[in-house]
């Protein structure tokens, strides 16, 4: 019999794989131009690594340096623990710092105190301010930490914001939000639009108990924002990670490989 020749070249590989799986079209389209650009050929792999790039943010770990470090989100992303969660690395890695948490607070913040509970869990000091008393809020001195809950509605720090940069002008400020994993991608857009002037690190939350999807990821990346941290719920320590590059296309990769890449417990083994 006579060779087989096969006349049809197969297709060239067009990102098609993560669109079906959600990621937005105009994404993928801008990284895979970008790698063709610089001479290389893209594959489902090649993508992967150039789109967990372009999620990351690019500042490390500016959070754990940060003399003020504010932590914002909407009510029941998991801010409050996150706020703690952060306590507990600072004291475990910058052992030469000393670390405080702070509630800011207004007339309508609830009773309950948690971050006061977390504050006892983790042996770090907690303390409350007023959003319209700048003036004697204070500032960390050197060595000190100040790790800043927003327990007001977040719009209210928006519109002081000018007003809180100034009062710490000579302090290293930094501000992550938190974002539950679970969130529509409609909710997604409102919580970073409300902390755009913020220029908010997004921190995704929840990992060990809902999904997050390659439609979520693309809305964040579609606001220009970039993923700083993973975190889960379920513990105060060892349950907070860096969002590295390798992290995010091991991430991006196990949500194309099957349908329940998704679930929780897979989340947190990408992160680990």
């Amino acid at each position: 019999l006579p060779p087989l020749i096969l006349t049809k070249e197969l297709a060239a590989y067009n990102g098609q794989d993560f669109i079906k799986a959600g990621m937005s079209d105009v994404i993928v389209r801008r990284v895979f131009s970008q790698l063709s650009d610089n001479g290389v050929a893209p594959t489902t792999i090649e993508l992967a690594n150039a789109l967990a790039s372009d999620m990351v943010a690019p500042s490390g770990l500016t959070a754990l340096d940060a003399d003020v470090l504010f932590v914002v989100g909407s009510s029941g992303s998991g801010k409050t623990t996150l706020a703690a969660k952060f306590a507990a690395l600072m004291r475990e890695t910058r052992e030469n710092r000393a670390v405080s948490l702070v509630s800011l607070e207004d007339d309508q913040t609830p009773s309950i105190d948690l971050l006061s509970s977390l504050g006892r869990l983790i042996n770090v000091p907690t303390s409350r301010w007023m959003i319209d008393q700048i003036d004697v809020w204070g500032t960390p001195r050197d060595g000190e930490t100040t790790i800043v809950d927003l327990a007001c509605a977040q719009n209210k720090l928006a519109q002081i914001w000018p007003d809180v940069v100034a009062h710490f002008a000579e302090k290293r400020c930094h501000v992550v939000l938190a974002l539950g994993s679970g969130l529509s991608s409609g909710r997604i857009s409102d919580a970073l639009e409300a902390a755009h002037i913020l220029e908010p690190e997004v921190v995704l939350t929840k990992l060990d108990e809902f999904e997050c999807a390659l439609p979520e990821l693309s809305t964040i990346v579609d606001h220009d924002a970039r993923i700083g941290w993973l975190a889960g719920t379920r513990s105060l320590v060892g349950n907070l990670a860096q969002a590295t590059s390798p992290i995010m296309e091991q991430y991006l990769q196990g949500c194309l490989a099957s349908p329940d890449a998704n679930e929780p417990e897979a989340n947190m083994e990408r992160m680990q």
